[in-house]
């Protein structure tokens, strides 16, 4: 089995399974040294984005899940993030945030943007709501099975990536009542709303 790390969409459980059925448990884990900024425009055919990257960074610490995944599923995991590197890191550099598992490996699976290759948001290739509803949605979750009342895991997210940008569509199917798809949008609003309050008022609706 292969230990992986998620620092974005692939924290929230249904994402990840839709690559990696098994990867049903995950553990929270902080990674000092490594940065995640919006700063990745993978090669796309049609309306591109700016999604998440993560790289070395001497003085920041970005939070996440470790899960395990099977020989096919990393192989679909490649597949999947085929823009991004893949480099081992050792597991002792984690900070975890919760009890680990009992047995690990020496290393672990990162997806890295290169850092020549960084690129921030641009009207042409914004952040898009739905991709940050799917990353908290699952920091939410974590939050809620450690009961942290203050969101602190969802909130460090935010404050722990760089790049924020007033370059943000709300693409939500309902963006006026988006709790009909998205479930915890109220509160997702109000942390982004209290953690960026500038960027988040410049957000226009697609």
């Amino acid at each position: 089995m292969n230990l992986v790390l998620a620092y974005g969409s692939l924290i929230e459980l249904n994402s990840r399974r839709n690559t990696a059925p098994c990867a049903q448990t995950a553990w929270p884990v902080e990674l000092p040294g490594w940065g995640r900024s919006w700063s990745a425009q993978p090669e796309t055919i049609g309306f591109a984005t700016t999604v998440l990257g993560a790289s070395r960074k001497k003085d920041s610490t970005l939070n996440g899940v470790v899960f395990y995944a099977t020989d096919t599923e990393l192989g679909s995991l490649k597949i999947r993030e085929r823009d991004y590197a893949m480099e081992r890191v050792p597991v002792a550099d984690l900070v975890w945030l919760s009890e680990k598992p009992k047995t690990l490996p020496q290393a672990f699976h990162i997806f890295i943007w290169s850092p020549d290759k960084e690129k921030g948001p641009t009207p042409e290739r914004p952040i898009i709501q739905s991709y940050i509803d799917t990353c908290l949605t699952g920091c939410l979750a974590l939050d809620r099975d450690l009961e942290n009342a203050d969101w602190w895991f969802s909130r460090n997210f935010i404050r722990n990536t760089g790049g924020w940008s007033r370059h943000w569509v709300n693409d939500r199917i309902y963006p006026r009542r988006p709790h009909i798809h998205v479930k915890d949008a109220h509160l997702i609003d109000r942390l982004l709303s209290e953690e960026r309050p500038d960027e988040f008022s410049a957000i226009t609706i697609e």
